[in-house]
């Protein structure tokens, strides 16, 4: 919607489209809370948000609670990020500067002693730096907040640390040219 939006289609109505992606962004699937959310898990409802109810409550998706965790709460950032472009789209400014917020939630998982994305525990703690991905790792994830690029850069401590390939002091890597 947000991309349709952004590139002037018309053809369909702006105020259902915002009310769609609103309600996609701010109601938890059905037993958000009691199922693990495996990919493609049978006798699973549609898995859109998949751990809201704690990103809601905590800023992300917990590893422990919610499968795909690290890698859900990356993309619903995103997502975030999208929803508020539809808000501001139709004049709903408030909710457009609560998701561009929201959207900033890839904050939650980057682990400066590492320097790559991390997914969390619901107590906080880091999960195994192998947890909680799906279609991708760490090194997908890390970069993956393409809507903030200036914020991702001052998360891992300025250009010349965003240029780097991160990890590599903790790896033996030569540095980047």
């Amino acid at each position: 919607m947000a991309e349709a939006i952004n590139k002037g289609f018309h053809g369909f109505d702006y105020q259902l489209a915002y009310k769609a992606v609103y309600k996609d962004a701010m109601t938890p699937p059905a037993g958000d809370t009691t199922r693990d959310w495996h990919d493609r898990q049978a006798h699973v409802p549609y898995e859109a948000r998949a751990g809201l109810t704690y990103s809601k409550q905590i800023g992300y998706v917990p590893v422990d609670k919610t499968a795909e965790a690290a890698s859900s709460t990356l993309e619903d950032a995103y997502d975030d990020f999208a929803v508020a472009q539809v808000a501001k789209a139709v004049g709903k400014d408030a909710d457009y500067r609560f998701f561009l917020d929201r959207s900033r939630n890839y904050r939650n998982l980057y682990n400066p002693a590492t320097g790559f994305m991390q997914g969390r525990n619901a107590d906080g703690s880091w999960a195994d730096a192998d947890a909680g991905w799906t279609e991708g790792d760490k090194w997908v994830y890390t970069y993956s907040p393409l809507h903030d690029i200036p914020g991702l850069m001052a998360l891992m401590g300025g250009p010349e640390k965003y240029k780097r390939d991160p990890g590599r002091a903790f790896q033996g890597w030569p540095q980047s040219p």
